[in-house]
């Protein structure tokens, strides 16, 4: 996987052996991005929260909660 946007590139590569993630992933003001491998811990219970707080998410995916608690 390859992004560019504004002059930034990331690139991406690996196994998607448990779920693939969609990435990058935004906050909603795009002004965070991630691009991580692996998995969260506690995810559910942490995206509750923040969606408490008026996070808004676009997916379902493990790396945009990290854009969403920076």
């Amino acid at each position: 996987y390859q992004h560019t946007e504004e002059g930034i590139s990331m690139g991406r590569v690996g196994l998607p052996i448990v779920q693939p993630h969609p990435q990058p992933a935004w906050n909603e003001a795009r002004t965070v991005a991630v691009v991580m491998e692996g998995e969260i811990y506690e995810y559910a219970s942490h995206r509750a929260a923040l969606e408490r707080c008026g996070h808004q998410f676009a997916s379902t995916s493990q790396p945009e909660l990290l854009a969403h608690l920076y």
